[in-house]
């Protein structure tokens, strides 16, 4: 057996993260940041995070905040060129911006339809076929995209943006072929249901059928998600691509 030492967690390297202003993408930001990263987040609403963290003397020099919305790609395509001129390369992508409106497909507007495709569809095409681009010029990165649950098992009222969320499986296995020769890992992880803003809009029935039918017969927090996020965007993750890890207690299981 092999006694060489290995280094789960790469040395601090660059990251943006979509979405990253609350609930996964603000854990996932704080975690990046706790272990040394620069982090840049973008979101189309401010929040307290947004507001308080660049005033954080932990952050200083290695946090961007902006808002903007990821259907916007001309903006999308200047936020990564700024994350790139100003720490000189780009190493982790996460696609986790997305919505998620509870309607069934009978009554859904054509509006409603609309904005689920373009947000957490053409919103992840849109930011990685940017960064991707440097990726590929150093040959060496990791795009880690937020999936669903509900993209792997149907549940109702969820149609639009389960569909999205299905597409971002595929789209995932895709550009794992499309990027591997580069040193491009492209992976996803599916969470379950957990307790966020995004949720709380949902009718409690369905949060409460989905915590009594999942294995662990609980909701997931944030909390839960940040370790297998790491893993995958850490140096030990390095032989795992095309790959969607579920995450939801037990629920599809």
């Amino acid at each position: 057996m092999s006694t060489q030492k290995i280094d789960y967690m790469t040395s601090p390297q660059v990251a943006i993260v979509s979405g990253g202003s609350r609930g996964l993408g603000r854990a996932f930001t704080e975690a990046l940041l706790a272990a040394g990263w620069c982090v840049a987040i973008f979101a189309r609403r401010t929040s307290e995070f947004t507001e308080s963290a660049p005033s954080n003397p932990a952050y200083a020099g290695r946090f961007m905040t902006r808002q903007l919305d990821v259907r916007n790609g001309p903006e999308v395509d200047a936020y990564v060129q700024e994350v790139i001129a100003t720490w000189g390369k780009l190493n982790l992508l996460v696609n986790n911006a997305a919505i998620a409106g509870w309607a069934p497909l009978a009554i859904a507007e054509d509006e409603f339809i609309d904005w689920h495709i373009d947000t957490n569809l053409g919103g992840v095409l849109r930011l990685t076929r940017s960064a991707a681009k440097q990726m590929m010029r150093q040959r060496w990165g990791r795009i880690i995209n937020i999936s669903s649950v509900v993209g792997i098992r149907g549940f109702g009222g969820l149609a639009a943006y389960s569909a999205t969320k299905a597409a971002v499986d595929g789209l995932t296995r895709t550009l794992a072929m499309e990027l591997g020769s580069s040193g491009v890992t492209v992976n996803a992880i599916a969470p379950g249901y957990i307790n966020t803003e995004m949720t709380a809009q949902f009718p409690k029935e369905t949060l409460e059928w989905n915590r009594t039918h999942s294995a662990l017969l609980r909701l997931g927090t944030v909390e839960d998600f940040v370790p297998p996020f790491m893993f995958l965007a850490s140096e030990g993750a390095g032989f795992i691509t095309g790959h969607t890890l579920v995450v939801d207690g037990g629920l599809v299981t």
